[in-house]
């Protein structure tokens, strides 16, 4: 289209084009608006698909204790600190590491630790705007009337972690979501991996090397979505227990094969540490 110079354009010409370039900015912030809306839509569904393959920490935990695990104390997240978290990001990360701690002690009946863990869960909701699902559903009474119930318990647990998971993708909290997740998916293998190692159990170390099918797309999306927060230096953590974790590959999956997997205790204490950094994040704040 020919450009006019604007000294030679008549008043009311200008008039005209400032009222529709007033319209169009409109309509450029109206298309922005729904094609930001569109791409919160597609995450969603990338969401979604994750967590339908991410192991929930009930179903981890109660692996562990169908393996016939003893109950590690040792290992769990020292709550201690829990209050000196000060920024959203480090609280999303507790929330993930906490809720894998709560699983793995009301699964081995380890009620009151338990308890304990879903208080410091609840204070941490609260500081990321998730009261609302404590409050309504009073999960702590529920709990505490609860204690001398392990069925009970555990069904408690998996609503409360599918309400939050609900809440945080329905409302916009997706880089809280992420940060969650790799929490809780730090968490599910560092005890993995500490366990495979002191009991010297075949099928949880098979169990380690299957939690690199969540690892990729996590790592995707944290990636795709850093938005509000620089995901950087959590990719590159998770991308070094990734190929700790490939290592261990002796026979890649095939169509008519399951992987096979092994890691001798070398591996899994360079796994460990690795871990442990990700974890430092809440336990040295």
């Amino acid at each position: 289209m020919k450009k006019t110079p604007i000294l030679k354009l008549a008043p009311f010409l200008l008039i005209f084009l400032v009222a529709c370039g007033g319209q169009t900015e409109k309509q450029s912030e109206s298309e922005a608006m729904q094609e930001d809306s569109a791409m919160m839509d597609t995450v969603k569904t990338q969401i979604n698909k994750f967590v339908h393959i991410f192991p929930s920490h009930l179903k981890v935990a109660l692996m562990f204790k169908n393996a016939g695990l003893k109950f590690d104390n040792s290992l769990l997240l020292n709550t201690a600190n829990s209050g000196k978290l000060m920024n959203t990001y480090d609280r999303a990360l507790g929330l993930g590491i906490y809720g894998v701690d709560m699983a793995y002690t009301a699964i081995n009946n380890q009620t009151q630790t338990s308890i304990n863990i879903l208080k410091v869960t609840k204070s941490l909701s609260q500081q990321l705007g998730l009261e609302s699902i404590y409050e309504s559903n009073k999960y702590v009474e529920k709990f505490e009337s609860n204690l001398n119930n392990a069925d009970s318990v555990s069904t408690i647990i998996g609503d409360l972690f599918a309400e939050t998971d609900a809440f945080l993708k329905d409302n916009d909290k997706l880089d809280v979501t992420l940060v969650s997740f790799a929490g809780g998916w730090t968490e599910s293998v560092y005890i993995a991996a500490s366990l495979a190692k002191s009991n010297k159990n075949k099928a949880i170390v098979e169990m380690v090397g299957d939690q690199l099918v969540s690892l990729n797309p996590l790592i995707k999306l944290l990636g795709e979505n850093q938005k509000n927060f620089d995901f950087k230096p959590l990719i590159k953590q998770l991308n070094e227990a990734k190929a700790i974790l490939e290592s261990g590959i002796v026979k890649p999956e095939t169509e008519t094969e399951p992987m096979v997997f092994e890691m001798d205790d070398k591996k899994l204490d360079e796994l460990i540490k690795k871990l442990k950094e990700i974890r430092s994040k809440v336990e040295n704040a």
